[in-house]
């Protein structure tokens, strides 16, 4: 009987270290006398935004009024003209394609007004989405960038139309 209990628990041990194991910094399984590489699960979608949390303003440019300012980990938008946030393919964690479906997120907090947005891809002539207006929270816009991109990059136009201030942060955009 003791030899059947230490048999069984030698098989048991047995299938549990040739089942799998890590070594180094992947997963590997035994089979037979060889280790190949356990399947990984698939990465989530790229964020293309540099420094979307806006811990600095690197990676950013601001331009037209320069009604956008970037400070305290957040870009903020007071309505004092037209102006423009963009990040350039260069700055960003890869390009943005023609004709390609795109999703921004984003976190907004309305100080007072509205917040009304247009957002683009960048190239020597911007093709922006409808004027969308936002409210406080997390938002989501889907848009598909035009046929005619040279340099792509992500461009984002602040409305001067009406009272608009507000903040934004944690943008993340990624490719459907």
């Amino acid at each position: 009987m003791k030899k059947a209990l230490i048999l069984i628990s030698a098989l048991l041990l047995t299938v549990a270290v040739n089942a799998q194991f890590s070594k180094g910094n992947g997963m590997f399984l035994k089979t037979g006398s060889s280790f190949v590489a356990a399947p990984t699960a698939p990465a989530g979608p790229v964020n293309l935004i540099s420094n979307g949390t806006f811990g600095s303003s690197d990676y950013w440019e601001i331009a037209g009024s320069a009604a956008f300012t970037i400070g305290s980990g957040v870009v903020s938008y007071d309505d004092t003209g037209n102006s423009y946030l963009r990040q350039t393919d260069a700055n960003m964690n890869g390009s943005m394609e023609a004709n390609t479906a795109y999703t921004l997120t984003f976190d907004i907090v309305i100080s007072s007004g509205g917040a009304k947005l247009r957002f683009g891809s960048y190239s020597t002539s911007v093709n922006y989405t409808v004027l969308l207006e936002f409210f406080d929270g997390s938002q989501t816009v889907n848009f598909t960038t035009p046929s005619n991109i040279d340099t792509g990059g992500l461009h984002i136009l602040g409305d001067d139309s009406s009272n608009n201030s507000f903040t934004l942060d944690n943008l993340v955009l990624t490719k459907d």
